[in-house]
């Protein structure tokens, strides 16, 4: 997302006045046109200025990230894996297609099943979670409704391939966060197969040498 796409998309904000506001991810991707990561998050943030609630994951946020975000929504909803959050995920088990997620919301444990594996549409599993949950929904309807949740159609794709082999395809995507969800999907998809990752040069990461061992450390899940 671009500082050109939040200037065309912040009238319409003005003129639909959202009162929820969901805030799915923050990562290097689209950074264009952004100083940093911070930069880039302030200027996110003027989409939300008039909600009543921000909803948003905090496990990829930096410090000052976080408490920027913290400044601006008070009323913040946050889930996270490892943090004490308004959502807290204490487990996540993941049999065949489908991820069994332990809960912890108002010191009470809920347990709900998303029919996905990969980490991707997981995460989005428990935006919607938390979604419903700041609006009122009881766990019930919400473990009704997450259960006919169906695959989005999403950016990185897999595809059936010739002589019994799949194609993972996440050309659209071009930084280091998208490759190492790549990455982990592709392990989860081969199992004990013989697997075969081609990348092309991450001409818009920016990684500066503070950043050298995130590289290193993607590079090394592609031997």
């Amino acid at each position: 997302m671009s500082d050109q796409y939040i200037l065309q998309i912040s009238p319409f904000c003005q003129i639909i006045q959202p009162t929820i506001g969901v805030l799915t991810y923050i990562g290097d991707a689209h950074a264009d046109g952004f100083k940093n990561r911070l930069e880039k998050l302030k200027e996110k943030l003027l989409l939300f200025t008039h909600v009543q609630r921000l909803v948003t994951g905090i496990d990829s946020l930096q410090p000052e990230e976080w408490a920027l975000i913290n400044e601006k929504h008070p009323n913040l909803f946050s889930w996270s894996r490892n943090k004490k959050t308004t959502l807290q995920i204490l487990q996540e088990t993941t049999i065949n297609n489908s991820t069994e997620l332990v809960g912890l919301y108002q010191g009470i444990e809920q347990k709900l099943v998303l029919p996905f594996a990969d980490q991707i549409s997981i995460n989005n599993g428990i935006t919607c979670w938390s979604c419903m949950l700041a609006l009122k929904y009881t766990i019930e309807i919400i473990r009704e409704r997450i259960c006919i949740l169906e695959p989005v159609q999403m950016r990185m794709q897999l595809k059936n391939g010739i002589n019994h082999c799949f194609l993972i395809n996440d050309s659209y995507s071009n930084d280091l966060s998208s490759l190492s969800l790549g990455l982990t999907y592709l392990k989860q998809q081969a199992a004990n197969q013989k697997t075969t990752v081609i990348v092309s040069d991450i001409l818009e990461a920016g990684v500066s040498e503070k950043e050298r061992s995130e590289e290193r450390r993607v590079g090394k899940e592609c031997l």
